[in-house]
């Protein structure tokens, strides 16, 4: 048996993968790096890390006894263990080659196990630009080697949406939105909260997820649609019957329109997300601006194939 662990800013998801299949699951909402560990110090952090991970985890290594391996944002600089990147132009090869072994002093709790986390992406564009990925460079290589492909752009929705491209089984480029993290804080905090909660989250509204995607398509700049949110709910005669439908169409249209600006020739693209609303917002933006998308496929599958190629 193996055991997987994908392990961001805002969740923790651990698999137990007999080498075909996933045959155990376990989850904590509270896991999140970002949630459960920033206020920690320096001093301390290790210390938490491999307590929670040992709370979660010690059941399945007492009874597996198999090494772990784990990508995401606890290889960053506030996580368990600040792992090396491997810079793009960067493979399975590359990645596998910047694991990096927990051990004394930062194991902790954990001390026994045999505990590998992935080095994380980066990039430097000429423009002067940087960007960073973690836990995503393992989900495109995995999702691209279990769909046999070795070119291709995948779209990863998730708290900051990367857009990641591959060639020749390589990460060549790749982009972040924002949009998933703009979306919870902005549903949570300030203007937009204060109408935007008085809409109950019944799942996906088309309706109204297709009057933000109409107002994004006019290419206004976002700042100004944001607020188009209050606006509609305080004045329009008819107001989106759902006002969280509408803030995502907005987001997701947006995206879409800079990624256009990245990926001129738009390629079809990998649709990388779990069943359920999000997925199929994504499914009806990419139709709504022409951008064909070759395959999809679950983050649970990708990451699992991604760690095991690592092994």
């Amino acid at each position: 048996m193996d055991i997987f662990i994908d392990w961001g800013s805002t969740n923790f998801r651990a698999f137990l993968h007999d080498g075909t299949k996933i045959v155990a699951r376990k989850s904590a909402n509270d896991g999140g790096t970002l949630k459960n560990f920033a206020k920690a110090t320096p001093v301390t952090r290790a210390r938490e890390y491999s307590a929670f991970f040992m709370d979660q985890m010690g059941d399945w290594l007492e009874k597996h006894k198999s090494p772990v391996y784990i990508c995401g944002a606890v290889g960053g600089r506030e996580g368990w263990v600040e792992t090396k990147y491997s810079e793009v132009p960067a493979g399975i090869d590359d990645v596998r080659r910047n694991l990096h072994k927990i051990e004394a002093p930062q194991i902790g709790a954990a001390s026994g196990f045999d505990i590998y986390v992935a080095s994380g992406c980066c990039i430097a564009f000429q423009d002067g630009r940087h960007d960073v990925m973690r836990s995503e460079e393992v989900k495109s290589l995995g999702a691209a080697r279990h769909l046999n492909l070795t070119d291709t752009l995948l779209c990863i929705p998730g708290t900051h949406n990367k857009w990641v491209q591959i060639r020749d089984r390589k990460i060549v480029h790749f982009e972040t939105a924002m949009a998933g993290e703009i979306y919870g804080l902005m549903s949570a905090h300030g203007a937009l909260a204060a109408v935007i909660s008085g809409t109950p989250d019944t799942g996906a509204d088309f309706g109204s997820f297709d009057i933000g995607l109409d107002l994004a398509e006019k290419g206004h700049d976002l700042l100004a649609d944001l607020w188009q949110v209050r606006a509609q709910h305080l004045r329009a005669k008819t107001p989106p019957a759902s006002l969280r439908a509408y803030f995502s169409g907005i987001l997701l249209g947006h995206e879409l329109r800079q990624m256009e600006r990245f990926f001129p020739s738009k390629p079809p693209v990998v649709l990388l997300a779990d069943e359920g609303p999000k997925r199929l917002y994504y499914r009806q933006a990419f139709e709504r601006f022409q951008w064909k998308v070759r395959a999809e496929l679950d983050s649970e599958t990708a990451v699992c194939q991604g760690l095991a190629a690592l092994k």
